[in-house]
């Protein structure tokens, strides 16, 4: 297997390397190695499946394409057989970001990347491939016609979908008007991703940031409103898992249309997993996705809108693929999706919906992790480990424990022992205190995650040696 290999030199460290290979199509399943020592040997990126060697849960196999721009990011465009899936990774390919809809075609091939600058911050990401049969005719009968194609990434300078694509910056960009302002509330990495993107969107915006151990409380979130006479729309991110901790959004919400402002909650983590009556709830705007607590395949966003909010946004689109209302508007019209809809994902998303109804719905669902969140809890005490938030403020979805007291420990080799027996848990920190984090979502149950302890006692057991 693999075939038309390419080779990349990080322009941050020339002694980094990447270089990938498709397996084929109808595998899914494309390499990505990387050399630390100028090329002279070559390992599978971290990220990358154990025994396999797939790199993300994007959809791939075909022709592959890798980029690292002049901050050391690492791009990774990789062909379906419906079109690309595209993705980023921040760390090395120690974990991946990707989206099997980023690219706006379908019927392609032969990709290439080239970059300028830092794409995440001020540049850009240029992919260029074949569009397969749209041409004119060429070279007398030909059946082919295929014409080039370019793209640039990201859109409108959003350096934080940089190679990627989200649901979450189809909101922002489409619903807070010229002259708004947007306050986000925030006590993590994914709260801070979103005035990022709002600033890039050039709208007016103000970042309000709480330690990542403690959530936005109502008083000072009344305070903040009404020092923010002009705000528009305030935001915050329901579950942040950068902790895992989970933020009071009922009480928030009321205060938020209290001051007559729109509410959007980031519930990308929650949703699914986490008991929400929207009936109730005076949320504006919720955006998830299936590939969470929903228990599907990544590839699109969804976003519950209340319709006079929606309706009321018209004009304020900063882009044309991310307009949140015109997509609204085609699927009411004729229910349809503006461009190439990700069918393989929505299929997915539809069978993720009858398997939780067969479970018992959300409530049986949330009973589901919580015992799988006690069963770890537990196990993780008996180990020595300690948790980073107060019981009171933690979620269900995923915990983060702090490094033992072990001069022996390095977080980067107990992954790799404990992946060698079988267990993948995040692979890296978001938190600014030495922590890692365990999900307790998916498809699994106490005896999973009652194996997941064993192997960790095991690792640390190999450590101690």
């Amino acid at each position: 297997v693999g075939f038309e290999q390419g080779l990349r030199v990080d322009p941050s460290n020339a002694n980094r390397l990447y270089t990938s290979v498709p397996g084929s199509a109808s595998s899914d399943t494309s390499w990505i190695w990387r050399s630390l020592d100028a090329g002279k040997t070559f390992k599978w990126v971290i990220d990358a499946t154990t025994l396999e060697g797939k790199v993300t849960t994007c959809f791939g196999g075909g022709d592959t394409e890798t980029a690292v721009d002049s901050a050391g990011h690492l791009y990774f465009a990789d062909l379906t057989l419906a079109n690309f899936s595209t993705s980023r990774s921040d760390d090395q390919g120690v974990s991946f970001t990707c989206s099997n809809t980023g690219v706006p075609d379908t019927v392609v091939d032969r990709q290439w990347y080239s970059t300028d600058g830092d794409p995440t911050n001020g540049g850009s990401i240029y992919l260029v491939n074949d569009e397969i049969g749209p041409g004119g005719p060429v070279c007398g009968n030909s059946l082919v016609n295929n014409v080039l194609v370019m793209y640039r990434s990201p859109v409108n300078g959003a350096g934080a979908t940089a190679g990627i694509e989200f649901g979450l910056e189809s909101v922002i960009s489409s619903v807070v008007p010229r002259q708004g302002r947007f306050v986000v509330l925030a006590n993590g990495a994914y709260g801070e991703r979103m005035a990022t993107i709002a600033e890039r969107l050039g709208i007016s915006t103000r970042l309000a940031c709480w330690p990542e151990n403690e959530s936005p409380q109502p008083a000072a979130v009344q305070r903040l409103i009404e020092e923010e006479p002009g705000a528009t729309h305030v935001a915050m991110v329901h579950c942040e898992t950068t902790t895992g901790i989970l933020n009071p959004v009922d009480e928030i919400a009321r205060i938020v249309k209290a001051g007559d402002r729109e509410f959007i909650v980031d519930a990308m983590s929650s949703f699914g997993g986490v008991s929400l009556d929207l009936s109730k709830l005076e949320i504006d705007y919720l955006i998830s996705s299936p590939n969470k607590c929903l228990e599907s395949v990544p590839g699109f966003s969804f976003v519950l809108a209340r319709r006079q909010a929606l309706e009321a946004t018209k004009g304020r689109a900063r882009s044309v693929s991310l307009d949140l209302l015109a997509q609204w508007e085609a699927l009411e019209g004729n229910g349809q999706f503006r461009f190439t809809p990700p069918t393989h994902a929505l299929l997915a998303f539809a069978r993720a919906l009858e398997e939780l109804s067969e479970e018992g719905g959300v409530s049986a669902r949330v009973a589901r992790y919580r015992a799988n969140h006690e069963t770890l809890r537990r196990g993780m005490h008996r180990l020595g480990f300690v948790e980073c938030l107060p019981a009171e403020r933690q979620s269900d979805i995923i915990m983060a424990f702090r490094y033992p007291d072990n001069p022996n420990f390095r977080f980067e080799d107990f992954y790799r022992r404990l992946r060698a027996h079988g267990f993948l848990i995040y692979p890296g920190k978001l938190s600014q205190s030495d922590c890692f984090r365990i999900g307790t979502i998916g498809r699994i149950n106490e005896d999973d995650l009652g194996d997941l302890i064993a192997a960790i006692g095991e690792v640390l057991d190999e450590i101690r040696r």
